[in-house]
């Protein structure tokens, strides 16, 4: 998960995000991004059976605080994640 230590608000929002753009422009001004986390990874796990999906969180004036790339894959019959 990526987190915007540096906020000082109140969590109002929760939600999945779908746009690339805006979540690969978040994760790129963030100083500890890391490529896991963009959507040309989890379009590249795409391919290989995983199914990609986002989180974020924004403060009540419509900023992204904390969001995280979710991988999921059907094991077993069980649905595993990896974050």
């Amino acid at each position: 998960m990526i987190l915007n230590r540096e906020a000082d608000a109140n969590v109002c929002k929760i939600d999945h995000l779908s746009d690339d753009i805006a979540w690969d422009g978040f994760v790129a001004s963030h100083a500890t991004a890391h490529i896991l986390q963009t959507s040309g990874w989890g379009a590249f796990k795409s391919r290989f059976g995983w199914e990609c999906d986002r989180v974020a969180v924004w403060d009540e004036s419509g900023a992204f605080q904390a969001g995280s790339l979710l991988l999921l894959r059907r094991l077993l019959d069980v649905k595993a994640a990896a974050l």
